[in-house]
């Protein structure tokens, strides 16, 4: 591996960086220096949301060319390295950060993937309001599918009356193809939600 481990030391250096973390990356950066000389998979993770800030300083070089499915327009890709944020909350910016934000920087937050080989993938289906429809997810799932992801990131749901037969066989479809979906448990602490989806 690239030296993973060896080049960091044991105290953190972005000012939010919880200790647990750090110490679960540093086991797994020394795992994986002890591996040798291979190289790790680069994990690409869509993340179906609003788009994201490719220029935000924490997230830089770590987001590809992505997807827009709300877009009537033939021409639906989102170019690598673009701000392609449309919520004014930047939500799908928020969740990038969550998920890869640069650790060992010395600023802001540090994401989840440490500095493991991740790329962001942004496939908006979500509007600046943060509200979508369940046509352009499945739209954006198979767009996904398509195009080798890893990782489906679905930090959003709705409580519906019915349930959504499209979505689902679009997950499943997903799953056949070694994809991994993860959707929003909620922000609500303690909450059952009955009818909410993902």
């Amino acid at each position: 591996a690239d030296a993973y481990g060896s080049d960091r030391d044991t105290q953190k250096d972005d000012p939010t960086l919880d200790e647990d973390i750090l110490a679960f990356w540093l086991a797994a950066a020394e795992v994986a220096d002890g591996l040798g000389d291979i190289s790790l998979h680069t994990v690409r993770i869509a993340v179906m949301d609003t788009g994201i800030d490719a220029t935000h300083e924490e997230l830089s070089g770590r987001v590809a060319a992505g997807y827009d499915a709300l877009a009537d327009a033939e021409v639906r890709e989102l170019a690598a390295g673009i701000n392609s944020e449309i919520s004014a909350s930047s939500h799908g910016t928020m969740v990038a950060g969550l998920i890869a934000a640069k650790a060992f920087n010395g600023i802001g937050i540090a994401g989840g993937a440490g500095a493991f080989p991740v790329e962001l993938v942004p496939i908006r289906v979500l509007n600046e309001n943060g509200k979508g429809k369940i046509a352009d997810i499945v739209r954006g799932i198979y767009w996904a599918i398509d195009h080798d992801i890893d990782i489906l990131n679905m930090s959003f749901g709705a409580r519906l009356e019915y349930y959504p037969t499209a979505l689902a066989i679009a997950i499943k479809d997903a799953r056949s193809q070694n994809i991994l979906p993860i959707a929003a448990a909620g922000n609500e602490y303690g909450m059952t939600w009955q009818g909410y989806y993902p």
